[in-house]
C-alpha cells in the first residue's frame, strides 16, 4: 500500500475566502474608472426609466402644434421652464421622450445579453 496525500477540497467561486462573487465583482468595477464610469452610467439610465414609470413631465406622445412647435431647451435664449429639454417639430416635449425612451432601450440592450447568457 502505498501513502497518499491528502486532498484539499476545492473551494466553490462564491466560498473562496469569504468574499462574496458580488463584492469582488465590485472591486473589480473600483480598479478601472472607465468601467466605474460606465457603471454609473448605466445605473443613471436605469434610474431614469424606472421614474418615467411613475413620472414624466408632459405626455410623450401629445402633439401641440399652436405655440410650442421646435422651442430651444430652457438654458438657451428663448427657452421655457416648462419644457427643459425643448420640443420637437410637433411640439412633443423632448424630456419626456427621452425618458420613456430610456425604458425601451435599455430591454432592447439587457434582453439579448440575458438571453445569450442563458444560452452559453
Amino acid at each position: 500500500m502505498s501513502a497518499e496525500s491528502p486532498t484539499l477540497p476545492v473551494p466553490l467561486p462564491s466560498q473562496s475566502h469569504g468574499v462574496s462573487v458580488w463584492r469582488k465583482a465590485w472591486s473589480e468595477i473600483q480598479s478601472n474608472a472607465i468601467s466605474l464610469l460606465a457603471f454609473f452610467v448605466v445605473l443613471f439610465f436605469i434610474g431614469i426609466a424606472l421614474l418615467s414609470l411613475v413620472w414624466t413631465p408632459h405626455d410623450p406622445l401629445a402633439v401641440e402644434l399652436v405655440n410650442s412647435k421646435l422651442l430651444p431647451p430652457a438654458f438657451l435664449e428663448g427657452g421655457q421652464l416648462k419644457h427643459l429639454l425643448g420640443t420637437d417639430t410637433s411640439g412633443r416635449d423632448l424630456l419626456s421622450r427621452l425618458m420613456v425612451g430610456a425604458q425601451l432601450s435599455l430591454v432592447v440592450g439587457f434582453v439579448p445579453v440575458c438571453l445569450s447568457m442563458i444560452i452559453g
